[in-house]
């Protein structure tokens, strides 16, 4: 009887412990590249460069009088900037893990659970000191394992090593290659 208790504690401790760094991201697959970046711009275009920080899966935006901290469920591998959408302002993009597909506000057919990661693409725009989502992507499939952007062009790499190119087309992006 000792033994079974003693088995079964055990068990209880691993699984409470797996559980813990489910939750903090330890599982998500192998190839992510958590970056660490540091960049000094002028996106809101009042004249004084905001500084963009990711650090430790967690993204910051210092203003000249207020700090902006992104969603801390939010596991954020990079961060680019870029006028995506050639409207003459540039924009930051987020490749983002976090337990949800579609956000805060979930379709009313989507009934599945939030324990699962899943990637996901952000678009903001900044105005004044405000941040303001401009494209906010579901669920990515396949999940991008490398990305760049060239001539405004995203250029992904899924995990299979497949490169498609994608071009911002009125609200969203569109395949065009």
């Amino acid at each position: 009887m000792r033994t079974l208790i003693k088995i079964l504690s055990i068990f209880g401790i691993v699984a409470i412990l797996a559980t813990i760094l489910y939750i903090r991201g330890f599982f998500l697959p192998s190839y992510i590249q958590w970056k660490n970046i540091n960049l000094s711009m002028d996106l809101n275009q009042d004249g004084i460069k905001e500084i963009y920080q990711l650090k430790n899966k967690q993204a910051i935006i210092q203003f000249e009088n207020e700090t902006y901290e992104f969603d801390r469920e939010w596991f954020i591998s990079d961060i680019k900037i870029d006028d995506i959408d050639q409207d003459g302002v540039k924009e930051l993009l987020m490749l983002v893990w976090n337990r949800t597909n579609y956000g805060d506000y979930s379709p009313f057919w989507d009934t599945n659970d939030t324990l699962h990661f899943s990637q996901h693409l952000y678009v903001f725009t900044i105005q004044n000191d405000s941040i303001h989502s401009k494209w906010m992507s579901s669920s990515l499939r396949p999940n991008i394992k490398n990305w760049e952007i060239r001539n405004h062009e995203l250029v992904l790499t899924d995990p299979d090593d497949e490169t498609t190119i994608w071009k911002w087309i009125d609200f969203g992006f569109e395949r065009t290659e």
